[in-house]
């Protein structure tokens, strides 16, 4: 039965991201026009970022270093989103089942990547006794991983919104990004 259930939901899930972007030619006049516009600017016309909100903005042009940086390290990924905030770019896409985050310098060089997790996904045995021992109410998992280190970094959100950092063996860690 949860062979079936899975199979069926990789089954919906594979539909939905091949009917995205299906637009049997709508609208190609206008993004062909836009393209053009934008290759007469310059990279460092596009790499302002003028925007001082906290969320970002989105990005629609992104440099060469960073675009070939995440094919480089996510070969597999699509369905790729870009957005930008204080010169980083930030690339939100489809790695497997999850959606992953990484962020990158405009140099192309990545800060790190975050994939959201769930409870079965920590590895090895010892997070219930941390979380008794922390005091911690998981809701929600995510791996860090930075291309500096080898170890990854678990972000453990509480249910009473504290982010809690630990590394592989269930150590508190600060995490500064």
């Amino acid at each position: 039965m949860k062979k079936l259930l899975l199979s069926l939901l990789v089954t919906t899930i594979s539909m939905a991201v091949l009917a995205q972007g299906n637009s049997h030619g709508k609208g190609k006049d206008k993004e062909k026009n836009k393209s053009e516009k934008q290759e007469n600017k310059s990279d460092r016309e596009f790499s302002r970022d003028n925007n001082n909100s906290s969320h970002g903005k989105s990005a629609g042009h992104q440099p060469k270093k960073v675009q070939a940086a995440l094919l480089k390290d996510y070969p597999a990924a699509n369905n790729v989103i870009w957005s930008k905030y204080k010169g980083d770019y930030t690339a939100t896409f489809n790695n497997g089942v999850w959606r992953s985050t990484a962020v990158y310098h405009a140099n192309g060089e990545r800060r790190d990547t975050r994939t959201p997790l769930t409870r079965a996904q920590l590895p090895g045995s010892i997070w219930d006794r941390i979380f008794k021992r922390d005091r911690v109410t998981p809701v929600q998992f995510v791996q860090i991983e930075r291309p500096t280190t080898v170890e990854k970094i678990f972000r453990i959100l509480s249910s009473n919104n504290t982010a809690y950092y630990y590394d592989q063996n269930g150590n508190r860690v600060s995490y500064n990004y």
